[in-house]
């Protein structure tokens, strides 16, 4: 283990949250990925979680190929020679009976279900960054993504569709409340507030704070321009926080929300991207019960610390597991392959 690895597995195995819960992970092989010869694309980025109408799991992946020096190849970081962002949705098809880990369908242009096609100009770069939520009341998913005009220029659009799998099925709502980054949704249908629906958005490009939206439909949204989490100063995500996947139930009936960070440069300790958690007072989602004091997961895999985005784990999907406060988190592991991690909560 280098030295670096070891600072990194002590921080995270010896400080305390900041709060009453314990948050821990254990890794998973990564499953998508051209160099695992699960994927035809040569980056397989942040994928979200969700269960498509027949109850298989799914995983929608953002994906792109490299245009110059050749599809498949790409120098490392450079940006300006990939092809636009696409999100390919992959069915489960089943287990690995030695890792635990879930195997999905082989990636390619034929799971192909929403791109720039769906968009129109504003998404000339791609569609990046998936988040999804499903509704059971209307029997809907609600997509969130980054519509990419051009490299590093995005805003957060929504769409909806009752057949996740059909490319035509999927409705664009439109740019999101201003939000120049990811935004995660929580559907509040029956619980505490007046039916008041919540969206934790990031507000710039890369990460910034997390603010707050509502709605009362989840089609129309107001960002209140109030603070769910912020940097702090001195510690692991002082230079900002991104939003994750939507946040999930504990047995205790507050929501786990994992988070992302951004350093926009390679750092030490904790690379360039880096995960963190934090705990959501079921009656009042705004209101942070629990907040990680070091992250939940740095880039210390192999295949987290190298890629075309060295040093870096965006995760952007969570599915909840039989076991109570057991779930999978799914990640973008150096912007090269899609991994996964199991995360357990001790309320």
């Amino acid at each position: 283990m280098s030295r670096r690895s070891l600072l990194v597995a002590l921080l995270m195995a010896c400080a305390p949250a900041l709060g009453a819960y314990n948050v821990s992970v254990a890794r998973l092989p990564p499953s998508v990925g051209r160099t695992l010869g699960t994927s035809d694309f040569f980056l397989n980025l942040n994928p979200a979680y969700l269960q498509l109408p027949d109850g298989t799991p799914g995983l929608l992946v953002r994906t792109q190929n490299c245009s110059y020096p050749s599809v498949y190849r790409c120098p490392e970081q450079q940006w300006q020679f990939l092809t636009p962002s696409q999100l390919v949705l992959l069915k489960m098809t089943g287990t690995n009976s030695t890792t635990g880990a879930a195997v999905w369908e082989h990636a390619s242009e034929h799971q192909l279900v929403f791109s720039a096609n769906n968009v129109g100009p504003a998404a000339a770069y791609g569609t990046e960054d998936p988040r999804i939520v499903y509704r059971e009341k209307d029997h809907t998913y609600y997509l969130t993504f980054a519509a990419a005009s051009q490299p590093g220029v995005k805003e957060a659009y929504l769409a909806t569709t009752q057949n996740p799998m059909n490319e035509s099925a999927w409705l664009v709502r439109g740019k999101i409340a201003d939000a120049p980054g990811g935004a995660s949704i929580v559907i509040r249908d029956g619980a505490p507030g007046n039916g008041t629906h919540y969206m934790f958005l990031t507000d710039n490009g890369l990460s910034g704070s997390l603010k707050i939206a509502t709605s009362p439909d989840l089609f129309t949204w107001t960002n209140t321009n109030q603070t769910l989490i912020a940097p702090r100063k001195g510690m692991w995500d002082a230079v900002g926080v991104a939003a994750g996947p939507s946040p999930v139930r504990l047995s205790d009936g507050n929501y786990l929300y994992l988070y992302n960070t951004d350093n926009q440069a390679q750092n030490p300790v904790y690379g360039r991207c880096a995960l963190g958690w934090v705990v959501l007072d079921y009656g009042d989602p705004t209101r942070v019960l629990a907040r990680a004091a070091e992250p939940l997961m740095v880039a210390t895999a192999p295949y987290e610390k190298k890629g075309f985005t060295p040093n870096v784990i965006f995760a952007t999907g969570l599915a909840a597991t039989e076991t109570p406060d057991t779930f999978v988190v799914y990640y973008g592991a150096a912007d090269t392959v899609v991994a996964s991690a199991t995360v357990r909560v001790t309320p």
